[in-house]
């Protein structure tokens, strides 16, 4: 057989093998990129084939309009990404309803409130101030922001409230406005804090730097804030206690108990432990427990406490942080002392709350979807656009139970995964011919060399 025939027939084989592997390959094409070819065919890019689970929202006064409020189960949380951005809201008629997810953890929110300026003057001192006219029944008030012109310096404030424009009460004596760069740090202070009133006028007086003799300060803005505290909306619930094991607890003999809270990502920031019998201090951490291999993180840590003739109550436990995680175990120091006797557990956290507007063409049933692992984050500019706070408060709707979704279809896996026998029939066949092809260039170089040495 002549080499450049060898050479086309392994050529062949080997294209031949690219075209199964390619027809192998086309059969696993992703659902993603099937969506994205159907997108540009004007189909919805998201399906809702690709959702594994649902939920039946229960609307409070079907057909009446106005915000409405989910509270998150731990369902959810299990089932659903840890960002839960793979949650969506669709109504009877397969429309996508806008929504917002809020975490309702307790804050406080400072709000503007108007001012009018009057009296603006500079004094014989090179002092210059501003009054304020908060209005004929100003909200509660505590802080004023106080913008002055020109950088690097350090000058005095003075806050003056009244009622009448003619008595003032000084409510800030000693304040001070400054801006300063050190160590490439921008240190700038404006706010002045106050014990809380409804003064209606506020007089501002800003001093010059004594440490600049040409300093000649010029009032830009003041504003005036009231601080509004937001208390969050928070939901407890059971963790399972598992049994006590007696393990070495840092500082000597110990307990530990493992804190199943229902999910692989549920949200708990506080513990509190029903704990029988009479006084204790034990020290205590809690430690959160990773899903697969790697360190366990401490997150809460203290002493466990009930002094004598204290009546048996819950006894909290603050973590450092909010921890989303299915298990958490707590490590008591028991020294030498009997085992603490815990006998219940719960755990809380700040709500998640998906908020949406129930619109008067909203076709019952709305159902949730949770779960689609190629689902992105939706963006809705209804949850971009949503106050802070809500006036009035959205109605409360429930979920059903969760259901598995009637038109799932599971992502269909590499043809690798498949038909794992093709890799090696494909290896072996590719490994044969490359053998095909050096032995006959192994034989055709024999044969040239026997030529030449019968020539010679």
């Amino acid at each position: 057989m002549k080499r450049e025939t060898l050479f086309h027939r392994c050529e062949a084989l080997a294209r031949g093998l690219l075209l199964a592997v390619g027809v192998a390959g086309w059969t696993a094409v992703p659902r993603a990129a099937a969506a994205a070819l159907s997108d540009a065919a004007g189909e919805p890019a998201e399906r809702l084939s690709t959702w594994p689970w649902r939920y039946e929202v229960q609307l409070p006064k079907p057909g009446v309009p106005g915000r409405a409020a989910i509270v998150l189960p731990v369902s959810v949380f299990d089932q659903a990404r840890r960002d839960l951005g793979d949650l969506r809201l669709y109504d009877g008629r397969q429309r996508e309803v806008p929504y917002a997810l809020r975490v309702r953890s307790a804050r406080n929110e400072s709000r503007q409130l108007a001012a009018e300026q009057f009296n603006r003057q500079t004094n014989a001192d090179r002092s210059v101030e501003v009054s304020l006219d908060l209005g004929g029944s100003p909200a509660e008030h505590q802080e004023v922001e106080v913008q002055t012109a020109g950088s690097d310096f350090r000058r005095r404030v003075v806050l003056e409230g009244s009622d009448n424009r003619r008595d003032w009460g000084v409510l800030v004596g000693e304040g001070w406005v400054v801006s300063f760069r050190v160590d490439g740090r921008d240190i700038d202070i404006r706010r002045l804090h106050y014990p809380a009133g409804r003064f209606r006028y506020l007089r501002v007086r800003v001093y010059p730097d004594l440490g600049k003799p040409d300093d000649a300060p010029k009032i830009v803005s003041v504003g005036v804030y009231h601080t509004v505290r937001e208390p969050g909306e928070y939901v407890t619930r059971p963790a399972v206690l598992q049994p006590r094991e007696a393990v070495p607890a840092p500082g000597g003999p110990g307990s530990a108990w493992i804190l199943d809270l229902g999910g692989r990502q549920v949200p708990c920031e506080k513990l509190m432990l029903e704990i029988d019998g009479g006084e204790f201090v034990r020290p205590y951490q809690v430690e959160e427990l990773p899903e697969g291999e790697g360190p366990r993180q401490v997150v809460a840590g203290g002493e466990l406490r009930r002094v004598a003739g204290e009546a048996p109550k819950p006894i909290e436990v603050p973590l450092r942080r909010e921890v989303q995680s299915r298990r958490l175990r707590l490590v008591v120091t028991d020294h030498h002392n009997p085992p603490l006797a815990i006998r219940d557990a719960r755990y809380t956290a700040a709500a998640r709350q998906v908020v949406f507007e129930r619109g008067k063409d909203l076709v019952e049933p709305l159902r949730l979807y949770v779960g689609s692992p190629a689902a992105g984050p939706p963006h809705y500019d209804f949850a971009a656009t949503l106050p802070a706070v809500l006036e009035p408060p959205p109605a409360t709707a429930g979920l059903g139970a969760p259901e598995p979704n009637p038109i799932f279809e599971p992502e269909p896996k590499p043809w690798t995964e498949r038909w794992p026998w093709l890799v090696y029939v494909v290896l072996g066949v590719a490994g044969v011919s490359l053998l095909a092809m050096l032995g006959g260039l192994a034989r055709s170089a024999i044969r040239r060399h026997d030529a030449a040495t019968a020539a010679a």
